[in-house]
């Protein structure tokens, strides 16, 4: 057997595929391939340098036609992040976004016609809860307003079932009674029904009190 090159065929003498490159190589797409492929290329043929336009170091290659299958040097610039993205108007393109973002947030919130919430933007005049109540239901949205302060102003109104008081006039009411009475309902009886349940040993200490007295 004949002695060849290393990383040849020693067969046919042929050098072996992948030491190939470029359209020698037999799986060569030519302009079959994909733009990211394409790209490749120029990133192996050009080397970067500084900025062709703020002179700044580059990062991109840019394709001035927009071929990216076309990597002659007169269609190549070699351009930093910014600058490459001025000439393709991908900037322009990021500002007018953030431009249309701010004017949604420079929105003032309008009262909702329905519950009065504060919404932005509303939808026909409804925020997005009583917007999306009626598109579903096809009427609008059951909504009282009834603030935290009410419910607790209104549970406190109420008299104590056992005395007669307030029931907030020592803390918040429990099942109607207020924080004193509560806490002696809970070890006694009332109407000859225990409100809760005595334990074993109470229960026994209680009948031996009842039966001396």
């Amino acid at each position: 057997m004949a002695k060849g090159k290393r990383g040849h065929n020693l067969r046919n003498g042929q050098p072996r595929p992948w030491i190939l490159k470029g359209e020698k190589h037999p799986q060569w797409k030519g302009e079959m391939a994909t733009s990211g492929g394409k790209r490749k290329r120029a990133r192996r043929r050009y080397k970067l340098g500084p900025c062709d336009d703020c002179g700044k170091p580059a990062t991109d290659r840019h394709h001035s036609d927009g071929d990216t299958g076309n990597n002659e040097p007169g269609n190549i610039a070699i351009l930093c992040r910014r600058c490459h993205m001025l000439r393709d108007g991908r900037l322009a393109d990021l500002v007018l976004a953030a431009s249309k973002v701010n004017k949604r947030r420079r929105i003032i919130p309008s009262p909702c016609v329905n519950c009065g919430a504060l919404a932005k933007p509303l939808r026909k005049g409804l925020c997005h809860a009583c917007n999306e109540f009626l598109r579903r239901t096809g009427k609008m949205r059951p909504y009282k307003t009834v603030s935290y302060r009410d419910t607790v102003a209104e549970k406190h109104a109420g008299p104590c079932l056992r005395c007669g008081r307030p029931s907030g006039i020592k803390g918040y009411p429990t099942k109607g009674f207020c924080a004193s009475c509560y806490a002696y309902v809970l070890n006694r009886a009332i109407d000859g029904k225990p409100v809760k349940a005595f334990s074993q040993r109470r229960a026994k200490k209680s009948a031996k009190r009842r039966t001396k007295a």
